[in-house]
């Protein structure tokens, strides 16, 4: 099958490789960075001159850009937008505002072309793994027409209704994982001033209450500073801030506290998220320090 890719990132490029694993041809642009196009061209990928060319004759287009004004800039271009195979199909996996995919939708609908809200959860790891999670929203009929082709990058496809459902459960989603990945920061930092063992205290929590994946996923990393970006500071306070547009007129302290908190660990960004957990190490470092 033919298909188009833009968004050639953390995310993007592995999602991309898959795909050239399973038979498809798969073409891009050089756009803000060569890395991805130039690991992508070396795998057997197209690299066009143009995100215009890239569409030309495609099936399937793949989108997971940076933001909203990303995806609006690159697909709702009137070039892009007539340049579009009729009947073919947009699978679109940025983080974005439900407001952004339902635009796209609309403009496409012109054209005959389907629209999937299809974001992904998982990170990196499983994104070169085809293990994602997938909240699929939009049209059921074209649920099940892109199934095939999502069944090959991702484990766990989930239709969670019409389009905007799936950027809206992509976000809440991430606001939990978030409050939950700051009160284990929190924790860990704490286990280690109180020198209790590690690994006796992730055993325990393993087998109680205040297990989790984020837990699982995360604390050991916490615990010996490994905050290589398996999904970046910015992008969950991205996520964060889009769930937090969506509580408003509710009352949500923890949701208000995990989005400040994130906008804090600003100067971390391009590490993990979890890198909130040296705001809360501070005090400590220093305390230890004059010890």
């Amino acid at each position: 099958m033919k298909t188009a890719f833009f968004g050639l990132g953390n995310m993007g490029l592995p999602i991309a490789l898959n795909l050239l694993k399973n038979g498809h041809e798969v073409r891009s642009f050089i756009h803000r960075s060569t890395e991805g196009p130039e690991a992508l061209k070396a795998a057997g990928g197209i690299i066009s001159y143009t995100a215009v060319e890239a569409v030309k004759d495609a099936d399937i287009i793949f989108t997971i850009v940076p933001d909203d004004d990303a995806l609006m800039k690159l697909m709702l271009d009137e070039k892009m937008t007539a340049s579009v195979k009729d009947g073919s199909m947009i699978i679109e996996m940025t983080s974005c505002s439900p407001e952004a995919v339902i635009k796209l939708a609309d403009e496409y609908r012109k054209r005959n072309v389907a629209v999937l809200d299809a974001p992904v959860s998982g990170g990196v790891k499983a994104a070169k793994n085809a293990s994602m999670t997938m909240m699929c929203a939009g049209d059921k009929e074209v649920f099940d027409r892109a199934k095939p082709i999502l069944s090959q990058i991702g484990k766990k496809l989930f239709y969670v209704g019409g389009l905007g459902n799936g950027k809206m459960v992509k976000s809440l989603n991430n606001l939990l994982a978030a409050i939950n990945a700051i009160g284990i920061c929190e924790v860990a930092n704490t286990v280690k001033k109180q020198r209790i063992d590690p690994d006796v205290f992730e055993a325990v929590v393993m087998e109680s209450s205040g297990g989790s994946t984020q837990f699982k996923n995360n604390f050991k990393r916490i615990i010996n500073e490994d905050y290589s970006p398996n999904f970046a500071m910015e992008l969950m306070r991205k996520d964060v801030g889009l769930a937090s547009m969506l509580e408003e007129g509710i009352y949500t302290p923890l949701s208000d506290m995990a989005l400040e908190i994130l906008k804090e660990g600003a100067v971390y960004d391009g590490e993990n998220y979890t890198a909130v957990a040296k705001l809360s190490a501070k005090p400590f470092k220093e305390s230890s320090e004059a010890n």
